[in-house]
């Protein structure tokens, strides 16, 4: 499809020229101080999602999380961390491209597990979207004091289901404390046609096994999203936050037959020990 193709064109010029930004503007950045050289945590994760994007069933996971952080190089399990700097820590292997006080650009390599048939009755039928490996390009602009604008666009490098994912939004950070903050934040997400037919499609095939009628959707807007989060370390080495978000799917996601609940939300917390 045209647009498709437009987008990828689009995709690919915009990752070429943040990364040879990057290359030109790393020379110049010090060295970070030794004592952020090497930080961690160790803690437990609890989730309370959706069994899958637009389901109305949700599941409740419990289990162990955490990262290493070495100068540039974030190796971690989970969302919902920070470093001493208070950067956000995304999910995977990450390098950081660029460090600036008001421009974080980083790359990211994570698993993406995929879908089962078993993880709600409303997918009876429908198989199950392998795992696959997922690159996320992330900007974090801080434009104006305790506020930041989030750009990422993420891909499947192994060409199977995963597609093309771009991400925006924009959050408020609020210091209760010296060791308590909270952060609001909203976002819009959109997503090509690979992606799209992976995870919220029916195929032919699909359709005769699960009785839902056959779609196919395009490249377009999938979701916008809202949440607050709440951090605070409450002694010298352990932390902990709390999350609630809330999301509503648009565009083709909206119309697919998977969707049994357009406006979903999900509730998270965490503790950790850091060092």
């Amino acid at each position: 499809m045209p647009v498709e193709r437009d987008l990828h064109g689009l995709l690919a010029t915009a990752c070429g020229a943040l990364l040879a930004c990057a290359g030109t503007a790393r020379a110049a950045e010090p060295e970070p101080n030794r004592e952020d050289r090497v930080e961690g945590a160790i803690g437990l994760i609890v989730q309370h999602k959706p069994a899958y994007p637009g389901s109305s069933d949700f599941k409740t996971h419990l289990g162990p999380a955490g990262f290493v952080r070495w100068g540039r190089i974030t190796v971690t399990g989970a969302g919902g961390f920070v470093t001493k700097r208070k950067d956000e820590v995304d999910n995977g292997l990450g390098a950081e491209l660029i460090r600036r006080d008001d421009l974080r650009l980083s790359l990211n390599l994570r698993y993406e597990s995929g879908r089962r048939a078993s993880d709600s009755v409303d997918l009876a039928g429908m198989g199950n979207i392998p795992g696959t490996l997922r690159a996320k390009l992330v900007a974090r602009w801080a434009f104006r004091e305790n506020w930041t604008l989030t750009t990422a666009v993420s891909a499947d490098p192994l060409g199977r289901v995963g597609g093309v994912v771009a991400e925006a939004g924009v959050s408020h950070q609020w210091r209760l404390s010296p060791l308590t903050t909270l952060t609001l934040g909203t976002g819009v997400s959109a997503a090509n046609s690979r992606f799209m037919q992976a995870w919220h499609g029916v195929t032919p095939e699909q359709s005769a096994a699960s009785g839902y009628a056959v779609y196919s959707p395009g490249t377009g807007l999938r979701d916008l999203s809202a949440s607050a989060v709440l951090r605070s370390e409450f002694a010298p080495r352990w932390a902990g936050f709390t999350g609630f978000g809330m999301s509503r799917a648009i565009g083709p996601a909206a119309d697919s037959p998977l969707t049994t609940q357009a406006s979903t939300w999900l509730l998270s917390g965490g503790v950790v020990w850091r060092f």
